[in-house]
């Protein structure tokens, strides 16, 4: 696998060629692009605000390596290889950083991959390297996945290969939100442009200057640099003009607020949060928030957004990074209770129901908020006045009334 690593290190910059599936045989990865990229995707400030929100409250979730004990206790293994190579998988990235680029990856290309590129001699992975997607194709066999990377025929098994598929049709690739809605971000783009352009190139408002005589042309000359020098432009925007020989101004701009410009600009924030599953507030929107539906949408990004990403990739990691004869008795666990932290009376009254009922021990609850056990604190209690439901009792008493 050592060769993996030099084909890494030479991998193209990202030019946004597809990456194609095959049956039967290696298909080389050149392809047409769409006109807008990713490149020209994240200058939208919408896509790379939802891109960034997603990415980053993914990549800094504490990871744990965890052991099923019973089929009840869940036990966290520190000194696991996977913990390790969860922690700093290769000497150019960390485990945060790791988990941000495939998350970009996944949300503007809809595939990530990461290659397993080395390991022990038990045959645990020690390194995981991050390569582009347009870098990769896919061979389908008839009872494997392999891959190729750009500029190497060798075709590696999925076992080696942690690949996070977005919205997929066929199970084997994920689906590139930036292709399939290229339209939407291209009027995006083009809204962008029409502001920047309004507010550079012209007056406050543009018309139609008028005058009885024809002017000479030392005369117009004279009057167009009068006006570039003194009026036009957004920092000369509401002065006065001073008109001399007759000359006469007759306003014929329609207001970018007539033209429903800002209308559609909330239009395409509104639309393009909806391609990435995030509410519309936490990206610029504030049309449609009050106080009271924050906390509601913010729910849901979690459940909505982050939750279905999390168990993606929980998944192929257990699938890819343990031995045989781990797998469902170790496990990768994203905690998002992270989450929470910001909302301490949300966190204390979670802690609240959990002890009372049971679930959870003073210790558990200790270790949650990364605070030192104490000695009986692995005790459970639950109230007093609830006992056990006991049908024959139940019905005994309902006779006797």
């Amino acid at each position: 696998m050592g060769f993996l690593r030099n084909i890494v290190a030479r991998a193209a910059s990202w030019a946004g060629l597809p990456v194609i599936v095959s049956r039967g045989g290696l298909t080389n990865t050149m392809g047409k692009m769409e006109d807008v990229d990713d490149d020209l995707a994240l200058k939208i400030s919408t896509v790379w605000s939802c891109v960034r929100l997603i990415s980053d409250c993914f990549s800094t979730l504490p990871v744990h390596v965890k052991e099923r004990v019973d089929d009840r206790r869940r036990i966290l293994r520190t000194d696991h290889p996977v913990t390790r190579l969860l922690t700093k998988p290769s000497p150019k990235m960390n485990g945060v950083s790791l988990r941000e680029a495939l998350m970009v990856s996944a949300l503007l290309r809809g595939n990530a991959f990461a290659f397993i590129t080395a390991r022990d001699r038990h045959e645990y992975p020690t390194r995981l390297d991050f390569v582009l997607p347009e870098n990769v194709s896919l061979w389908e066999g008839d009872d494997d996945i392999f891959y190729s990377i750009l500029g190497n025929s060798a075709r590696i098994p999925s076992r080696d290969v942690v690949h996070i598929k977005g919205l997929s049709v066929n199970g084997l690739l994920g689906l590139s939100p930036i292709r399939h809605h290229a339209r939407l971000l291209e009027l995006a783009n083009n809204s962008v442009e029409f502001a920047r352009s309004f507010y550079r190139n012209g007056c406050r408002t543009t018309g139609v200057f008028k005058n009885p005589t024809e002017l000479s042309e030392e005369a117009w000359k004279r009057l167009y640099k009068q006006l570039s020098d003194n009026y036009f432009g957004a920092r000369n925007a509401g002065k006065p003009l001073l008109l001399e020989g007759g000359l006469d101004y007759s306003s014929i701009t329609i207001p970018p607020e007539d033209a429903q410009f800002i209308a559609t600009r909330l239009q395409s924030i509104d639309e393009i949060a909806t391609i990435f599953g995030v509410p519309p507030h936490m990206v610029g929107d504030l049309s449609h928030s009050t106080y009271s539906n924050n906390e509601q949408q913010n729910l849901e990004f979690y459940n909505v957004t982050l939750s279905p990403w999390i168990t993606k990739v929980e998944e192929e990691l257990n699938d890819k990074l343990f031995l045989e004869s781990e797998k469902g008795r170790l496990y990768v666990d994203i905690d998002a209770r992270g989450l929470l932290r910001a909302d301490t009376a949300s966190r204390t009254n979670y802690y609240r129901q959990m002890y009372n009922i049971g679930a959870m021990s003073p210790n558990e609850i200790r270790a949650a908020e990364d605070l030192d056990a104490y000695e009986g604190g692995d005790t459970f209690f639950r109230p007093l006045n609830m006992q056990e439901v006991d049908s024959s009792n139940n019905s005994s008493n309902n006779g006797q009334k």
